[in-house]
């Protein structure tokens, strides 16, 4: 004899979710119990999500709130999210082919169960398994450094980084009452007049602010004679008798902050150079 299969109906789901919920149940702990009673046709955890958010709202009805058009599927809806859960870059076309259902109608579904499609994050570079685990030494070692600091040790960090400027920057949209009177604006190029600034600062404000020369790249021979040079003197004025010999300074791994000169300048200085995270895929000069 076939074992028949007991069916429940959603609002039965629901009242038990609503139990849970009155009895201080979190969702984790409620999803756990509905699949100990449902087994495979348990409740999704966005779907008991969203019911304990409608419970917060002072909702007591489990049923559906009448709407016109047809009634969303919980079922295909739980299903989508589980797929997506093992497939979660599955675009909604596809999704639409794998179902037999609109691409409308997945869209739908995913926004009910509180699902939203986002474009990846872009990153420069994919990180090696090497540079992983540096960026977690190079942290460890910072943190160690700043534990060990004297109690004005904060004030003999100071942090140095370079950025573009550019000398126009033109608007970017007006309000107008129609396409016709709106301005133009020129297509940026690289060609566009910048300066690359040089600056150097601590919790206490900048110590040090510098422009690379039109004529002159940015690279070893500039931080040696320029940049070091330049937060030693300013240094000078709070540490007269130091100057920049003692502190830290934390800049990235730029080819010019790497190179072996800048590091001899910094010894001489008595200047420590902090371990920065690699963040590119080039190798790092050790």
């Amino acid at each position: 004899m076939v074992e028949q299969k007991t069916v429940f109906s959603i609002e039965s789901k629901r009242v038990n979710i609503w139990f849970c919920y009155a009895t201080g149940k979190s969702v984790a702990e409620t999803k756990a119990l509905m699949l100990l009673v449902y087994g495979g046709d348990a409740p999704v955890e966005s779907t008991i999500r969203k019911w304990f958010h409608r419970f917060e709202q002072g909702a007591v009805d489990v049923c559906d709130n009448p709407r016109s058009g047809r009634p969303r599927d919980e079922e295909l809806t739980g299903a989508m999210v589980d797929y997506l859960e093992q497939e979660p870059y599955t675009s909604a076309h596809l999704l639409a082919g794998i179902f037999g259902v609109a691409c409308s109608t997945v869209t739908a579904h995913l926004r009910e169960a509180g699902l939203k499609y986002f474009n990846l994050r872009w990153v420069p570079h994919e990180l090696s398994a090497e540079q992983k685990k540096d960026r977690v030494d190079d942290a460890a070692a910072l943190l160690n450094d700043i534990e060990r600091l004297p109690s004005r040790g904060p004030l003999l960090i100071i942090t140095s980084d370079e950025s573009w400027f550019l000398h126009d920057n033109p608007h970017s949209g007006m309000w107008c009452e129609s396409q016709d009177g709106v301005s133009t604006r020129p297509s940026p190029t690289i060609a566009r007049a910048k300066t690359l600034v040089v600056v150097s600062w601590n919790f206490r404000g900048f110590h040090y602010i510098t422009a690379v020369p039109p004529e002159q790249k940015y690279n070893s021979e500039f931080c040696t004679t320029r940049v070091l040079p330049g937060i030693d003197t300013a240094l000078r004025e709070s540490r007269p008798k130091y100057g920049a010999k003692g502190i830290s300074l934390h800049w990235d791994n730029a080819r010019p902050h790497v190179a072996r000169a800048t590091r001899d300048a910094a010894e001489s200085l008595g200047v420590k150079i902090l371990p920065h995270p690699p963040i590119f895929t080039r190798s790092r000069t050790k």
